[in-house]
C-alpha cells in the first residue's frame, strides 16, 4: 500500500478516536444522570410498598444504550481501521522520487516524500513503538516529509538503508497484527540450533555489546576461546547477510538492529519462557556465564543460506571449509 494511502486511513482513524472521545463524554454524562434516575426510582418503589402499592415506574435508558452501542461501534471502527493499516504496512510503498539518492559531505541522504506531509501516518507508526517524531530504526529516521539516511557513504548504502527501513516497518505490522514474520522465526531457529546458542543468549538482547565484554562475561581467556566470539559474528554476518541481527559499529564493536531486537523478543518467548528464565535475561545487564565444552561443526540448516552437508567457518574474516 502507498504510504499517502496509509496516511488517508490513519488520518481517518485520528477523527473517528476524536469522535469517540466525544461521544464517551457524553456516556460519562448520561451514567450519571442514569445512576440519580436508579436511586430515585428505587426510593419511589420503596414508598409504593409503604403506600401497600406497586411501584410501575422505570427509568427511561434508552438514550443511554444508544450511547453505549456508538461507544462500541466507534471502537470496533478504529479496530478495522488500524487493521487495515497494518495490512498496507507489510508491504509498504513510499513516495519517493525516482532518482538516485544524494549523499552529502555530513554522510548523509535527505528523501523528500511526493506529494502533502504524511503526519497521521508517521505519527500512527512512532506510536506503535511508544517512540516520539522523527522515528529512527537502525539509524534511519522517518520524518512526516522526509527520510533521513545518516551514515552513509554511497548510494547503494542508501537505498539498502531503505530497503531495511520498509522490512522493519513491515516487521512491526505481523508483530501487531499478532502474526509470525517468517524471517524472526527463521533467525530465531538458527541462532537456537547453532553452536555459537550460548553466545547469543549471553547477549541477551542489550543494544551495545563489544567482544571484551564478551570475554570477560564467558571467561574466555585463552586466544582459542576468543576466536569463538570474533567467528560468531563474522559467521553470522557471512551466513545471514540482509538477516544479520547486528551492526557493525567498530572493529569489535557491534549494536543490536532493531530486526535483532525482535528476533530476541522472539527468541525469549518461543525458547526461554518455559524454562523460566525468559524475564530474568532481558532484565539483566551482565551475567557471567561458564565455558560451555565446544560442539561440533554446526550442521543446522540456514533456510537458503547453509546446507546439512555443506559447512564452513570464518576465521578472522576468511572462509575456510
Amino acid at each position: 500500500m502507498r504510504f499517502a494511502e496509509i496516511e488517508r486511513i490513519c488520518e481517518e482513524i485520528d477523527s473517528t478516536k476524536q469522535e469517540l472521545e466525544a461521544k464517551r463524554a457524553e456516556l460519562q454524562k448520561l451514567e450519571s444522570e442514569a445512576t440519580k434516575k436508579t436511586k430515585e426510582a428505587q426510593m419511589l418503589e420503596e414508598i409504593a410498598k409503604l403506600r401497600g402499592k406497586k411501584y410501575e415506574g422505570e427509568p427511561e435508558l434508552e438514550e443511554l444504550k444508544k450511547a453505549k452501542k456508538d461507544v462500541e461501534d466507534y471502537q470496533e471502527k478504529i479496530k478495522e481501521l488500524e487493521r487495515g493499516v497494518f495490512e498496507g504496512l507489510k508491504d509498504l510503498a513510499f513516495d519517493i522520487p525516482l532518482e538516485v539518492p544524494r549523499v552529502d559531505s555530513d554522510e548523509r541522504s535527505i528523501i523528500k516524500f511526493e506529494g502533502d506531509p504524511c503526519n497521521y501516518a508517521v505519527r500512527f507508526i512512532a506510536s506503535t513503538l511508544s517512540s516520539g517524531i522523527p522515528l529512527e530504526l537502525d539509524k534511519t529516521e522517518l520524518h512526516p516529509d522526509k527520510i533521513v539516511v545518516t551514515n552513509v557513504k554511497e548510494p547503494i548504502q542508501v537505498v539498502e538503508r531503505l530497503k531495511i527501513l520498509r522490512s522493519n516497518i513491515g516487521r512491526l505490522a505481523w508483530i501487531a497484527l499478532q502474526e509470525k514474520d517468517p524471517d524472526i522465526e527463521e533467525i530465531a531457529d538458527y541462532l537456537h540450533g547453532s553452536n555459537y546458542r550460548e553466545i547469543w543468549e549471553t547477549v541477551k538482547g542489550r543494544r551495545m555489546i563489544t567482544y571484551n565484554d564478551l570475554f570477560f562475561e564467558l571467561s574466555l581467556k585463552t586466544s582459542e576461546e576468543q576466536r569463538r566470539i570474533r567467528n560468531f559474528f563474522t559467521n553470522l554476518e557471512h551466513l545471514l547477510k540482509d538477516k544479520f541481527p547486528f551492526i557493525r559499529v567498530s572493529p569489535g564493536v557491534y549494536e543490536l538492529a532493531f530486526f535483532g531486537s525482535l528476533v530476541w523478543k522472539r527468541y525469549c518467548d518461543k525458547y526461554l519462557a518455559e524454562e523460566g528464565i525468559a524475564e530474568d535475561l532481558r532484565r539483566e545487564a551482565v551475567v557471567e556465564s561458564p565455558v560451555k565444552k565446544e560442539k561440533k561443526p554446526e550442521i543446522a540448516s540456514l533456510n537458503k543460506y547453509l546446507s546439512s552437508n555443506e559447512v564452513k567457518e570464518i576465521i578472522y574474516g576468511k572462509e575456510v571449509s
